[in-house]
């Protein structure tokens, strides 16, 4: 079942950009050369690609359902039949829209990801396993940090990562609310290609099921040490040398005690010494809003927080150009305005007017998700 919306990243070698193009549209897909371009379109697009030996990347518009699993299956096809192929240098890359999911859904799909990890890499090519390939790393480490198992917010979750260039990318989060996965080899075999989308799809349905509706106090987990371990952290921080003194335990053993409350539902958060009990933050303050960047006659300049420059001439076209940048454009500004709220909440518990697309792309600036860029 394709229940998210998606896109994909097919990056081939082997035939030009104009045959690609050609052969797409004896399929009725129409495709354009778009050149180096993170916009989202609504049509397929060509990119450049300097990370592809001898080729380039061929992106699709946002896909839905089975209707657009056949339109994949379709424009593989035609490009294999045009003569297209795949090299070490090639990925294929799945986006799988996040609208709806929460943090603690995204943290269990990187923690998911790392535990099967092994399992997945066995049917991946030894370029694409482990940490060999440096635009797909394991995510494994990431998944035991305790800044990402503590985080809050979809900003701290994609923090603990530093790059986008790991087998589960949260970076995508924030410009297309999307997740992207990397691991999978460049491909034009149709079937190879939606059959991993589709198993994308049942793994991510699968992370964001429900847990069990069970009182925390009933949890077996909670008997015993972990009992006293969280009475312990109701008193106060507490440091895993305490824990091993207490109790006689090994390093290992004391994580392993904090990543099962953490599964009980218990929230605990690690300052890079102790282990705390997460405190509500109330703070509705904020810094002061910057100066008026608009000046008579000029453009406004900035660069977003994954380090793409938009510009514009008013606060309106600013907003319509990244409202085009999700993967998933919604209906109108003032949808896409909700939205980004949304999503600026959930990415680091900003709370972004939608009265006005004004005040909006203020608040935007004064969270530092707009950084102006001078001339």
């Amino acid at each position: 079942m394709i229940d998210r919306k998606f896109g994909v990243e097919l990056e081939i070698v082997g035939i030009s950009k104009e045959l690609a193009i050609r052969a797409l549209a004896a399929v009725d897909i129409e495709a354009h050369d778009a050149g180096y371009t993170h916009m989202t379109t609504r049509d397929w697009k060509i990119v450049s690609d300097a990370s592809v030996h001898g080729g380039f990347e061929l992106v699709s518009p946002v896909l839905e359902g089975e209707e657009g699993l056949e339109t994949l299956r379709t424009a593989a096809q035609a490009l294999a039949d045009a003569g297209a192929t795949a090299n070490r240098s090639c990925g294929l890359h799945v986006h799988i829209d996040a609208h709806g999911m929460t943090v603690e859904n995204i943290r269990t799909i990187v923690c998911r990801y790392a535990a099967f990890e092994e399992e997945i890499d066995a049917f991946m090519p030894p370029s694409r396993r482990g940490n060999t390939n440096g635009y797909c790393y394991s995510v494994r480490q990431v998944a035991e940090d305790e800044a990402f198992r503590s985080a809050r917010t979809v900003a701290q979750l994609a923090a603990a990562q530093r790059s986008r260039y790991f087998k589960v990318n949260l970076q995508a989060f924030r410009r297309h609310g999307t997740i992207e996965f990397r691991q999978h080899s460049g491909s034009v075999n149709a079937t190879k290609i939606c059959n991993w989308v589709q198993l994308l799809q049942d793994f991510v349905r699968q992370c964001c099921q429900p847990a069990p509706e069970e009182s925390v106090e009933n949890l077996p987990e909670l008997h015993g040490r972990q009992g006293e371990l969280a009475a312990l952290l109701l008193q106060g921080p507490v440091s895993v040398s305490e824990m091993q003194t207490r109790w006689g335990w090994q390093p290992h053993t004391a994580r392993a005690a904090i990543c099962r409350l953490r599964r009980a539902g218990v929230a605990v958060r690690f300052d890079g010494e102790r282990y705390h009990l997460f405190e509500t933050n109330d703070n509705g303050g904020g810094n002061p809003l910057p100066r008026c960047l608009q000046t008579p006659g000029g453009l406004m300049r900035f660069r977003t927080a994954d380090g793409v420059v938009i510009e514009g001439a008013t606060f309106e076209d600013i907003a319509n150009v990244l409202w085009q940048q999700v993967m998933v454009p919604e209906p109108s500004l003032h949808d896409w305005m909700v939205e980004n709220a949304k999503r600026a909440e959930m990415w680091d518990g900003t709370k972004l007017p939608v009265s006005s697309v004004e005040d909006h792309i203020r608040a935007m600036i004064a969270a530092g998700h707009l950084v102006e860029l001078s001339d």
